[in-house]
């Protein structure tokens, strides 16, 4: 039902806000440590891997996509796409650095080019 998605989104957002909070303020070591060092946030990509799949199983369903298999792959396949997201931030900043101009949109691993905003340092 569209109206229990809608308050699940807000609900995902409101807790992640409280505890980035709580994280901010009884460990502010730890939040320094991987917002400032390591330029890594994983508390929003974990809320991103549920907010936006809840959204886009929203969306789909605004859209006339009543199929429950096919909402399924929709959140499952965003939700993944979001891990990814979060490996790619953890990855070293040292071997992913922008490449040619800022707007550079593949990435060459092992000679396989992978469309992506920023390319391997070789």
């Amino acid at each position: 039902d569209v109206q229990g998605l809608i308050v699940a989104f807000l609900a995902l957002a409101a807790a992640d806000h409280l505890i980035t909070f709580l994280v901010g303020i009884f460990a502010k070591d730890t939040f320094k440590k991987w917002v400032l060092v390591y330029s890594a946030n994983p508390l929003r990509w974990i809320e991103y891997s549920a907010s936006a799949a809840v959204m886009t199983v929203l969306i789909a369903a605004l859209s006339g996509v009543y199929d429950v298999h096919l909402q399924y792959l929709i959140g499952i396949g965003t939700s993944i796409c979001q891990l990814l997201g979060m490996a790619i931030e953890f990855l070293p900043k040292s071997l992913v650095v922008p490449k040619g101009s800022k707007y550079s949109t593949e990435h060459h691993i092992d000679g396989l080019s992978i469309p992506m905003g920023y390319t391997l340092n070789e």
